[in-house]
């Protein structure tokens, strides 16, 4: 008996995407593998949107578009995944493009190995048609059971790349909606917790920064929500603060670090101090605090250098 291939549902939130969704849809369209479904939902688009993911539906039977009242990406995202007919589920915001033996190299790992809980990739990141970088070229990130050092990062699933099974995305179920920037990484928490991840050491797909989508747009809030986060787990598990209570500082020392950076770039020079402080009492010898601590002293006498705050989130 021939062995069935999986179906992969393509998941796809619109905004206001007439740039740049008919490219996203293509680079999908092109996959080497093709037991796809792309499903797009309009989130409320005033543009074209619409207009032109029907006309590429009528090309292509694998597409399917649906239009909402603005709810906003965590609510697009769980509506999405009911809308999902596939085996697995993908992920690929309206702005975004992949490589085209992206699928076909990400189930060769669920072949292998059917009890994996997420299978993600590196991609590239692109501005102005220029790659300006990748997602993994400072740091690698971990495979197997990587909850902890998961927890204790920056998101290091780029959303663009994540695959992973259906059933398995149902159990975690729903992406939390007090979250605007981090709800994969809230929801990738908790699978990481009961599953394995494993990781593609090459990009196999294009992360695009614009206007929009750059860290400063959404630093505050990117900020806000992974304190909550983190403090969400402190609480959860008791181990946190016992055996990873030195990861737990160096985490905390992070986001104060990065607090102190978003408030340099709006002037608000006595919440950078406070942020400064913070950062050295979790962290004593801290590097990236004593530079924030020059910037600011650099800033307070009106030498003022640009922020050169990390460029992207590959999400």
């Amino acid at each position: 008996m021939e062995e069935k291939i999986p179906k992969v549902s393509v998941l796809i939130p619109a905004y206001n995407a007439e740039k740049f969704i008919q490219r996203t849809i293509m680079s999908v369209l092109t996959q080497t593998y093709k037991n796809l479904e792309i499903i797009v939902l309009d989130d409320g688009s005033k543009d074209k949107t619409g207009d032109i993911v029907r006309l590429m539906q009528q090309r292509d039977a694998r597409i399917r578009y649906y239009y909402q009242d603005n709810r906003g990406l965590s609510d697009t995202r769980n509506r999405l995944i009911s809308l999902a007919r596939g085996e697995f589920i993908a992920f690929i915001d309206h702005d975004d493009e992949w490589l085209d033996l992206k699928l076909e190299k990400q189930m060769l790992f669920f072949q292998k190995n059917p009890e994996l809980g997420m299978v993600f990739a590196d991609a590239y990141i692109r501005n102005n048609n220029k790659i300006i970088g990748r997602c993994f070229k400072e740091r690698k990130p971990s495979k197997g059971s990587v909850f902890y050092r998961y927890l204790f990062s920056d998101n290091f699933v780029p959303l663009l790349t994540a695959i992973l099974s259906r059933d398995i995305l149902v159990k975690f179920m729903p992406f939390n909606t007090n979250y605007e920037v981090n709800e994969e990484f809230e929801m990738f928490l908790r699978i990481a917790r009961d599953y394995e991840f494993d990781y593609i050491n090459e990009p196999l797909a294009v992360y695009y920064v614009h206007g929009s989508n750059t860290i400063i747009s959404k630093h505050r809030k990117l900020i806000d929500e992974s304190f909550a986060i983190l403090d969400y787990w402190i609480k959860k598990d008791p181990e946190i603060n016992t055996r990873y209570k030195k990861s737990l500082k160096n985490r905390l020392a992070q986001i104060y670090y990065k607090k102190g950076l978003y408030y340099l770039s709006v002037h608000d020079y006595s919440q950078v101090l406070s942020a400064i402080v913070n950062s050295f009492r979790n962290k004593l010898l801290n590097i990236q605090a004593g530079k924030l601590s020059l910037k600011l002293i650099l800033n307070s006498i009106g030498i003022r250098k640009k922020n050169n705050a990390e460029s992207a989130i590959c999400a």
